[in-house]
Protein backbone atom coordinates (compact mmCIF):
# COMPACT_ATOMS: atom_id res chain seq x y z
CA UNK A 1 0.00 0.00 0.00
CA UNK A 2 1.43 3.39 -1.03
CA UNK A 3 0.77 5.76 1.84
CA UNK A 4 2.23 8.25 4.26
CA UNK A 5 3.08 6.83 7.68
CA UNK A 6 3.97 8.45 11.00
CA UNK A 7 5.26 6.07 13.68
CA UNK A 8 5.00 7.61 17.14
CA UNK A 9 6.42 5.95 20.22
CA UNK A 10 9.36 5.43 22.54
CA UNK A 11 12.61 3.44 22.25
CA UNK A 12 10.74 0.38 20.95
CA UNK A 13 9.67 2.44 17.93
CA UNK A 14 13.02 4.17 17.64
CA UNK A 15 14.81 0.80 17.42
CA UNK A 16 16.99 1.14 20.51
CA UNK A 17 19.75 -1.38 21.09
CA UNK A 18 20.41 -2.61 17.55
CA UNK A 19 22.54 -1.26 14.68
CA UNK A 20 21.01 1.36 12.43
CA UNK A 21 18.65 -0.19 9.93
CA UNK A 22 17.56 -3.10 12.13
CA UNK A 23 14.65 -1.51 14.00
CA UNK A 24 11.19 -2.59 12.93
CA UNK A 25 10.26 0.77 11.41
CA UNK A 26 13.49 0.88 9.41
CA UNK A 27 12.91 -2.67 8.18
CA UNK A 28 9.47 -1.58 6.95
CA UNK A 29 10.98 1.40 5.18
CA UNK A 30 13.47 -0.84 3.38
CA UNK A 31 10.79 -3.33 2.32
CA UNK A 32 9.94 -3.06 -1.37
CA UNK A 33 6.32 -3.85 -0.52
CA UNK A 34 6.11 -0.23 0.69
CA UNK A 35 7.97 1.31 -2.26
CA UNK A 36 6.55 4.73 -3.03
CA UNK A 37 5.45 5.33 0.55
CA UNK A 38 6.80 7.94 2.96
CA UNK A 39 7.70 7.03 6.53
CA UNK A 40 8.73 9.09 9.55
CA UNK A 41 10.03 7.48 12.74
CA UNK A 42 9.09 9.64 15.72
CA UNK A 43 10.25 7.17 18.36
CA UNK A 44 12.13 8.80 21.25
CA UNK A 45 13.95 6.79 23.90
CA UNK A 46 12.35 7.02 27.32
CA UNK A 47 9.20 8.80 26.19
CA UNK A 48 5.89 8.42 28.01
CA UNK A 49 2.33 8.60 26.72
CA UNK A 50 2.04 12.17 27.98
CA UNK A 51 5.22 13.07 26.13
CA UNK A 52 3.85 11.44 23.01
CA UNK A 53 0.68 13.55 23.31
CA UNK A 54 2.71 16.76 23.45
CA UNK A 55 4.81 15.70 20.47
CA UNK A 56 1.78 14.59 18.47
CA UNK A 57 0.22 18.04 18.87
CA UNK A 58 3.35 19.57 17.40
CA UNK A 59 3.64 16.97 14.64
CA UNK A 60 0.04 17.30 13.51
CA UNK A 61 0.18 21.06 13.39
CA UNK A 62 3.62 21.06 11.72
CA UNK A 63 5.38 22.80 14.61
CA UNK A 64 8.32 20.42 14.56
CA UNK A 65 10.79 19.63 11.83
CA UNK A 66 10.21 16.02 10.79
CA UNK A 67 13.08 13.58 11.21
CA UNK A 68 14.95 12.52 8.10
CA UNK A 69 12.66 10.33 6.06
CA UNK A 70 13.76 6.85 5.11
CA UNK A 71 14.80 6.93 1.45
CA UNK A 72 15.82 3.37 0.61
CA UNK A 73 12.41 2.18 -0.56
CA UNK A 74 12.00 5.02 -3.00
CA UNK A 75 10.05 7.00 -0.44
CA UNK A 76 8.66 10.26 -1.71
CA UNK A 77 9.78 13.62 -0.32
CA UNK A 78 7.49 15.78 1.74
CA UNK A 79 6.30 16.44 5.25
CA UNK A 80 4.26 13.57 6.64
CA UNK A 81 3.04 15.75 9.49
CA UNK A 82 0.94 17.69 6.98
CA UNK A 83 -0.42 14.78 4.97
CA UNK A 84 -0.45 11.79 7.33
CA UNK A 85 -2.73 9.06 6.14
CA UNK A 86 -1.62 6.40 8.63
CA UNK A 87 -0.58 7.11 12.22
CA UNK A 88 0.87 4.18 14.19
CA UNK A 89 0.92 4.45 18.00
CA UNK A 90 3.05 2.26 20.26
CA UNK A 91 3.49 3.55 23.79
CA UNK A 92 3.07 2.88 27.48
CA UNK A 93 6.04 0.69 28.38
CA UNK A 94 7.88 3.50 30.17
CA UNK A 95 4.71 4.53 32.00
CA UNK A 96 4.31 0.99 33.31
CA UNK A 97 7.97 0.85 34.34
CA UNK A 98 7.35 4.07 36.29
CA UNK A 99 4.57 2.36 38.24
CA UNK A 100 1.55 3.75 36.43
CA UNK A 101 -1.61 1.68 36.13
CA UNK A 102 -3.23 0.09 33.09
CA UNK A 103 -6.18 2.50 33.50
CA UNK A 104 -3.86 5.51 33.50
CA UNK A 105 -2.09 4.32 30.36
CA UNK A 106 -5.33 3.56 28.57
CA UNK A 107 -6.78 7.01 29.26
CA UNK A 108 -3.62 8.59 27.87
CA UNK A 109 -3.85 6.44 24.75
CA UNK A 110 -7.48 7.47 24.27
CA UNK A 111 -6.29 11.07 24.44
CA UNK A 112 -3.82 10.42 21.62
CA UNK A 113 -6.56 8.86 19.48
CA UNK A 114 -8.90 11.79 20.12
CA UNK A 115 -6.19 14.34 19.30
CA UNK A 116 -5.49 12.69 15.96
CA UNK A 117 -9.16 12.48 15.03
CA UNK A 118 -9.76 16.12 15.97
CA UNK A 119 -6.79 17.24 13.88
CA UNK A 120 -8.14 15.50 10.77
CA UNK A 121 -11.49 17.29 10.95
CA UNK A 122 -13.44 14.10 10.20
CA UNK A 123 -15.25 11.45 12.14
CA UNK A 124 -13.82 7.95 12.40
CA UNK A 125 -16.05 6.49 9.66
CA UNK A 126 -14.99 9.16 7.14
CA UNK A 127 -11.33 8.79 8.10
CA UNK A 128 -11.42 5.06 7.49
CA UNK A 129 -13.33 5.43 4.20
CA UNK A 130 -10.66 7.84 2.93
CA UNK A 131 -7.80 5.59 3.99
CA UNK A 132 -6.67 7.96 6.71
CA UNK A 133 -6.36 5.29 9.33
CA UNK A 134 -4.98 5.02 12.82
CA UNK A 135 -3.11 1.95 14.02
CA UNK A 136 -2.63 1.06 17.68
CA UNK A 137 -0.28 -1.64 18.90
CA UNK A 138 -0.08 -4.11 21.75
CA UNK A 139 3.10 -3.75 23.80
CA UNK A 140 5.73 -6.50 23.72
CA UNK A 141 6.21 -8.42 26.99
CA UNK A 142 8.77 -7.22 29.51
CA UNK A 143 11.66 -9.66 29.32
CA UNK A 144 13.29 -8.29 32.49
CA UNK A 145 10.52 -7.91 35.06
CA UNK A 146 11.87 -7.79 38.64
CA UNK A 147 8.83 -5.84 39.91
CA UNK A 148 6.18 -8.12 38.37
CA UNK A 149 4.81 -5.48 36.01
CA UNK A 150 3.89 -7.80 33.14
CA UNK A 151 0.36 -8.28 34.58
CA UNK A 152 -0.16 -4.50 34.31
CA UNK A 153 1.15 -4.54 30.76
CA UNK A 154 -1.17 -7.43 29.89
CA UNK A 155 -4.17 -5.61 31.40
CA UNK A 156 -3.29 -2.51 29.36
CA UNK A 157 -2.96 -4.61 26.21
CA UNK A 158 -6.38 -6.13 26.86
CA UNK A 159 -7.89 -2.65 27.05
CA UNK A 160 -6.19 -1.63 23.80
CA UNK A 161 -7.41 -4.73 21.99
CA UNK A 162 -11.00 -4.27 23.15
CA UNK A 163 -10.92 -0.57 22.28
CA UNK A 164 -9.59 -1.27 18.79
CA UNK A 165 -12.20 -3.95 18.14
CA UNK A 166 -15.06 -1.76 19.36
CA UNK A 167 -13.98 1.37 17.49
CA UNK A 168 -12.77 0.08 14.15
CA UNK A 169 -9.08 0.74 14.75
CA UNK A 170 -6.38 -1.37 13.16
CA UNK A 171 -4.28 -3.32 15.67
CA UNK A 172 -0.73 -4.65 15.52
CA UNK A 173 -0.11 -7.48 17.97
CA UNK A 174 3.53 -7.28 19.02
CA UNK A 175 2.88 -9.16 22.25
CA UNK A 176 1.91 -12.62 21.01
CA UNK A 177 4.68 -13.35 18.48
CA UNK A 178 7.44 -12.14 20.80
CA UNK A 179 6.07 -14.10 23.75
CA UNK A 180 5.67 -17.23 21.65
CA UNK A 181 9.20 -16.92 20.30
CA UNK A 182 10.59 -16.40 23.81
CA UNK A 183 8.57 -19.30 25.23
CA UNK A 184 9.89 -21.48 22.40
CA UNK A 185 13.41 -20.73 23.58
CA UNK A 186 14.49 -18.14 21.05
CA UNK A 187 16.53 -15.21 22.35
CA UNK A 188 14.58 -12.16 21.18
CA UNK A 189 15.60 -9.57 23.79
CA UNK A 190 18.79 -7.75 24.68
CA UNK A 191 18.33 -8.73 28.34
CA UNK A 192 15.98 -5.90 29.29
CA UNK A 193 12.79 -4.52 27.76
CA UNK A 194 14.33 -4.02 24.32
CA UNK A 195 14.25 -6.62 21.56
CA UNK A 196 17.43 -7.71 19.82
CA UNK A 197 17.72 -7.86 16.02
CA UNK A 198 15.62 -11.02 15.85
CA UNK A 199 12.99 -9.49 18.13
CA UNK A 200 12.72 -6.37 15.98
CA UNK A 201 12.46 -8.56 12.89
CA UNK A 202 9.49 -10.32 14.47
CA UNK A 203 7.92 -6.93 15.20
CA UNK A 204 8.53 -5.87 11.61
CA UNK A 205 6.81 -8.98 10.28
CA UNK A 206 3.77 -8.38 12.51
CA UNK A 207 3.56 -4.72 11.45
CA UNK A 208 4.03 -5.52 7.77
CA UNK A 209 1.22 -8.04 7.75
CA UNK A 210 -1.19 -5.58 9.34
CA UNK A 211 -0.22 -2.52 7.31
CA UNK A 212 -0.45 -4.35 3.99
CA UNK A 213 -3.98 -5.42 4.91
CA UNK A 214 -5.23 -1.84 5.24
Amino acid sequence: MMATYIFLGDSLTHGYGVPEGQGWVELLAHDLAFKGSYMENHGIDGDTLQGMYIRLEKILFAQVRPPEAHESSGLVEGDASKTASILCLLGGTNDILMGRSADYCFKKLQGLVGLWEDSQGMNRVDLISQGRGLVVALLPPLDYDPFDQNPILEAYNAKIQSYAENNGLALIDFYTPLKEASDFGLVVYEGDVHPNSLGYKIMYQAAKELLLSL
